[in-house]
């Protein structure tokens, strides 16, 4: 179940502890499942690819986020990565 299918009476109290957090509290968050999304998403690229080296999958994890266009631009695979 996504946010968009819980229960009103979760997602009103959700609501109300997010609006009472400062803006440092809410930075912190986003900050935590930012770090979180990007473990999941580096676990998932070991997973389907344990050949990657650290580097491989670094690259990966920015075309996930950025797309592929954008990340041979600014991070062109080298001879050895294809």
């Amino acid at each position: 179940m996504n946010a968009d299918e819980s229960d009103p009476k979760t997602r009103d109290l959700e609501i109300q502890a997010l609006r009472a957090m400062t803006p440092e509290q809410k930075v912190d968050l986003m900050v935590q499942l930012t770090i979180k999304e990007r473990q999941a998403i580096r676990s998932d690229i070991r997973m389907r690819h344990p050949e990657y080296s650290y580097d491989q999958v670094d690259r990966e994890l920015m075309v996930r986020l950025y797309g592929e266009e954008l990340m041979d631009k600014a991070w062109p695979r080298q001879a050895n990565d294809a």
